[in-house]
């Protein structure tokens, strides 16, 4: 285990919880990314997604995508990592038909971000064991790793 003495922050504006590392330029909020506005800390260089657009509601997707790209540098790159699996996966796997994680083909990152972001696939990464929530899949799943730039 690495130790890093941090220092946490709370904000009076929306319910935000930040930590940032000392000595290290490089800050970790968690909150409700619709509520984050670039009056609070400014554009990003880079962000990180591992899952939270997987886990969105289809129908806030759009939104989602304007918060972001409103907070992104011209010369930004935001990495997102969303899972795929095949039709069946979600019976297989016991998981109810509808909601998170969904299975987000390349289309569907690139729709939401249409006029603000070009959206490249980077790398589909099978999983190791083909596995959805625990259980074994007859059909491939894994994740893809998505870079998205501002137009």
């Amino acid at each position: 285990m690495h130790a890093c003495t941090h220092a946490r922050t709370c904000c009076s504006v929306i319910s935000v919880l930040s930590v940032q590392a000392e000595g290290v330029d490089l800050k970790i909020y968690c909150c409700d990314i619709i509520d984050f506005t670039k009056d609070l800390e400014g554009e990003f260089d880079a962000v990180w997604d591992r899952g939270a657009f997987g886990a969105i509601n289809p129908d806030d997707r759009r939104g989602y995508a304007t918060v972001v790209s409103s907070l992104m540098t011209r010369d930004c790159r935001y990495i997102a990592c969303v899972l795929y699996y095949g039709d069946k996966a979600r019976e297989e796997a016991g998981l109810p038909p509808d909601g998170a994680p969904h299975s987000i083909p390349l289309e569907q990152v690139q729709e939401p971000f249409a006029s603000l972001c070009q959206v490249e696939l980077l790398m589909k990464r099978p999983k190791d064991k083909n596995q959805l929530a625990g259980k074994p899949m007859s059909q491939e799943c894994g994740e893809s790793i998505y870079v998205i730039k501002k137009c």
